[in-house]
């Protein structure tokens, strides 16, 4: 059996079924906005890696988790230099059931997978031109805009897969 995702909130909103709330609408402008100072643009720079309805681009992409590569990557299968450090780029759908996150699992929260782009992002001879563009460690957000991304990631599950996890930054003071 197939399934197919479908009824997020993010497809509701596209078909005007939905609302994003403030933080969801900030999140996504940032995830599709280019981050190009020159021109004022601001954004997270999500889109390149992470586009089309699938939120993906079916490459293969060095995301500058590791400066010296202890997992090669593409590059144990191709051979080839130039792909070491690279691996499929996911699609980024029912992403907050997905945990743990990057191919080795290091990163148990969306919160600290954001925190990698924006502050810990390793230069390497292979890493993403579109990550290499960027500052050392990263795309440089606000903690607000960090947490108004990840507000938006979470709109990209479908609950019929089942219930995202909770948002650490949410749960209620006990």
């Amino acid at each position: 059996m197939t399934r197919t995702s479908f009824d997020s909130k993010f497809d509701r909103m596209v078909q005007g079924k939905a609302q994003f709330s403030d933080d969801e609408q900030r999140g996504f402008t940032l995830f599709a906005t280019e981050f190009d100072p020159r021109r004022e643009q601001f954004g997270a720079d999500c889109f390149h890696c992470h586009g089309g309805p699938l939120f993906q681009s079916q490459a293969f992409a060095n995301n500058g988790l590791d400066a010296d590569f202890k997992d090669p990557g593409r590059a144990k299968i191709t051979g080839t230099d130039s792909d070491s450090g690279k691996f499929a780029t996911p699609s980024l759908r029912n992403v907050a059931l997905t945990a743990p996150y990057m191919h080795d699992g290091r990163f148990a929260t969306l919160e600290e997978v954001v925190e990698h782009y924006t502050t810990g992002v390793k230069r390497s001879a292979t890493l993403d031109p579109n990550l290499a563009k960027h500052p050392d460690g990263g795309v440089p957000l606000r903690a607000a805009d960090k947490r108004a991304l990840v507000a938006f990631l979470r709109t990209l599950t479908d609950e019929k897969f089942g219930a995202p996890a909770p948002n650490p930054g949410t749960q209620a003071a006990k």
